[in-house]
C-alpha cells in the first residue's frame, strides 16, 4: 500500500506542477488546466491501483465525486492505448511507485518522510516499527 500523498507527490513530481493545483476545487483557480487535470487523473488511477480504495474513499480524498472518479481510470486506460507520449509518462511513474511497494513497512515510512522532505524531521523508532494495516 502506498499513501495517496506519496502517490500524489510522485505524479506532481514527474509533471513538475505543485501538489497544492492537483486539489483545486473550481475552473476560476485553474483547476481544469490540462497539466492539472492530467495530473489528477494519473494520481486517481495510481491510488486506486495500489489501494485498491473504493471509489468513495478516493474521491473524498480529491474532493471529488465517485463518478469523477470513474472516469479519471478510464482515461487514463484510454490514454495508455492511444498516445504514445502519456503511456512513457504512465510507466516511468508506475515504476518509479513499483519501487516504492517493493520497499518493507518500515523502508517505506523512512522514504516517504525523506520524499516529503519534512524539515528537522527526525524519523522515531515508533515510526518504523509501525505495521501498516494489511
Amino acid at each position: 500500500m502506498i499513501s495517496p500523498e506519496l502517490i500524489t507527490r510522485t505524479v506532481c513530481q514527474f509533471l513538475n506542477i505543485d501538489v497544492k493545483d492537483v486539489f483545486r476545487n473550481n475552473h476560476i483557480s485553474g483547476a481544469r488546466k490540462a497539466e492539472f487535470v492530467q495530473a489528477r487523473q494519473l494520481s486517481i488511477y495510481f491510488c486506486r491501483k495500489y489501494n485498491n480504495d473504493t471509489l468513495a474513499k478516493i474521491g473524498e480524498y480529491f474532493g471529488r465525486d465517485h463518478a469523477t472518479i470513474m472516469n479519471s481510470i478510464q482515461v487514463v486506460k484510454n490514454d495508455n492505448q492511444t498516445n504514445p507520449i502519456r503511456k512513457e509518462l504512465f510507466i516511468n511513474i508506475q515504476n518509479t511507485l513499483n519501487n516504492f511497494v517493493n520497499q518493507d513497512d518500515k523502508e517505506l515510512i523512512r522514504q516517504e518522510m525523506l520524499y516529503f522532505d519534512y524539515p528537522g524531521c527526525e524519523i522515531s523508532s515508533e515510526a518504523l516499527s509501525y505495521q501498516i494495516p494489511k
